[in-house]
């Protein structure tokens, strides 16, 4: 018996190609599975930022919104923008220590 026939028969045993299938079908998969995870986790960050956009943009009615859109025209993320305004007006009237209104 040579050492090239043990060798083919540990290379022929059922067990041996059940590793080797399954080491490759766990690198493929690895693989991926962490790019996809990687571009969910993307995903789910835009869609937390725009949530939270569209949130702010319902509390503040007099908000203004615009959809940003990539080169392609699909939408990425809202822009909200709020512009405040503020009026006052006073007036006061003081009584002198002599009984004359002073203005």
């Amino acid at each position: 018996m040579s050492i090239w026939s043990s060798w083919i028969d540990v290379l022929a045993h059922p067990l041996f190609s059940l590793f080797v299938g399954s080491a490759v079908t766990w690198f493929c998969a690895s693989f991926y599975f962490k790019r996809a995870g990687d571009h969910l986790r993307a995903e789910a960050a835009r869609l937390k930022q725009t949530n939270s956009a569209i949130l702010y943009f319902l509390e503040h009615p007099g908000a203004s919104i615009e959809v940003q859109r990539d080169a392609d025209g699909h939408p990425v993320g809202l822009i909200v923008s709020a512009a405040a305004h503020s009026a006052a007006r006073s007036s006061a009237v003081a009584v002198g220590s002599d009984g004359t209104p002073h203005s």
